[in-house]
């Protein structure tokens, strides 16, 4: 629907819409299967509007095996990736990592480096990037003519066969494109680029090219076919990265019939880097840069810092990715500062408007009642289920003025707020007022 048909009123166009030859897909997360296979599809019928051809249904996205995490940095907005790493790295890492299942997909920062070095990088685009440059550096960047032919059979067989045996793997990927097996589309691709990199060490062009020059340029040549068949496959996935290798054989559009044919007797265009390694290091400085410490949301003054201590123990040089460092040593005197008392759960409230905040009034028996915001409400889908539980607070914690009115306290917690863990209590009851020692 475009801005002037939405400020008219009208809707989008419904002969288009429902034109017989028009696919539609909808690509949903498996948390709505109900609502948009079940209700969906009654409205749009009700409305007039066909239904989709195909739901497609994916799983949860982990990274690092856990949900994703603020406080450790696997929280990662699109933004922050692109300011540290390229596009095309992630794009190819998840597909190399789904399927048409809708089991959930691990995001594994470690597992990101390797994968896209040794694949991406060493295995496909190193194809064109040995290639090309021995070719434009020592050999005018002209490619050869693989279908000339001697007494009616072609000159160059082995060439002709390579680049058969990848245009053949062409039907089996399309399959793997339309089933959504996205997986094993990378997994075959890199089996043919397994091929066009033996191929290639075998002939020993940086050998051949100071003895035999014209054979160096067929070899290089078919080389460079290989990869652009292989480019051609993986345009769906990394349009970008195809369209920089359109350019260095003259080309402006594929279609995926565009790997039967021979790129020959031309002069290849300048070489563009299609893909770079990635170094750890940037890895590390995307998930400093998403790491976002308790103070920072704005929206959670005295929310619980006992889910931040999850690791201690381990020295500030150990911690690895995920694992916060300890903070500042403090002395003995610090710690007996603070007042832990029990408080019993009045009453246990969603604060609207807010996505993370629960309002507590507690019963903290002499010293009165206590009204306290915490951000733990990703823990507690019905907070209702607190009441009458005995919590551990902090009650000598400075009031702190907020929007939705005045925290008295801070509620303990153990955990991450909305994956795992919960309030800290007695083991037995304890009463409200009571001193926590």
């Amino acid at each position: 629907m475009d801005k002037g048909q939405r400020a008219e009123g009208k809707g989008p166009d419904v002969t288009l819409w429902n034109d017989p030859e028009v696919e539609l897909y909808h690509f949903i997360g498996k948390d709505i299967i109900r609502f948009h296979c079940l209700f969906w599809p009654g409205m749009l019928h009700a409305a007039g509007f066909k239904g989709p051809n195909k739901v497609f249904v994916h799983g949860f996205l982990t990274v690092n095996g856990e949900k994703m995490s603020k406080s450790k940095g696997t929280f990662v907005n699109a933004r922050t990736y692109l300011d540290n790493l390229p596009a095309d790295a992630l794009r190819y890492y998840y597909a190399a990592k789904l399927g048409g299942t809708t089991d959930d997909m691990d995001l594994n920062l470690t597992d990101f480096v390797q994968r896209v070095n040794s694949d991406l990088v060493g295995k496909i685009t190193n194809i064109a990037s040995r290639s090309a440059q021995m070719l434009q550096k020592k050999l005018d960047g002209r490619l050869a003519v693989l279908s000339e032919k001697v007494s009616g059979e072609n000159r160059w067989t082995e060439e002709v066969e390579l680049l058969q045996k990848l245009r053949d793997g062409g039907e089996t990927i399309a399959g793997f494109y339309e089933e959504r097996r996205f997986n094993q589309v990378v997994v075959e691709i890199c089996r043919l680029a397994d091929l066009a990199n033996a191929y290639f060490d075998k002939k020993e062009p940086w050998k051949t090219v100071k003895t035999d020059a014209e054979a160096t340029r067929v070899t290089l040549t078919a080389a460079l076919n290989a990869f652009r068949i292989l480019a051609i496959y993986l345009q769906p996935i990394l349009p970008l990265f195809a369209e920089k290798a359109m350019k260095l054989f003259g080309e402006s559009v594929w279609t995926w019939e565009s790997r039967l044919q021979t790129i020959e007797g031309i002069e290849l265009g300048a070489y563009e880097y299609l893909a770079s390694r990635i170094d750890q290091k940037q890895v590390d400085a995307m998930v400093a840069a998403a790491m976002v410490k308790p103070a920072d949301s704005g929206e959670v003054a005295h929310e619980s810092r006992a889910s931040k201590e999850k690791g201690k123990g381990k020295s500030e040089k150990g911690a690895g990715v995920g694992v916060e460092p300890l903070k500042p040593e403090i002395a003995f005197p610090d710690f007996e500062k603070l007042d832990l008392r029990v408080g019993v759960v009045e009453s246990c409230e969603i604060v609207p408007k807010s996505s993370k905040l629960l309002k507590f009034v507690l019963d903290a028996g002499a010293l009165g009642k206590r009204t306290i915001f915490s951000g733990i409400r990703g823990a507690y889908p019905d907070p209702t289920a607190l009441v009458g539980k005995e919590v551990v607070f902090v009650a000598n914690l400075a009031p702190r003025k907020m929007s939705v009115g005045v925290s008295e306290g801070m509620i303990l917690f153990a955990g991450e707020p909305g994956s795992s863990g919960g309030v800290l209590s007695p083991t037995s009851p304890a009463g409200g007022g009571n001193p926590v020692t």
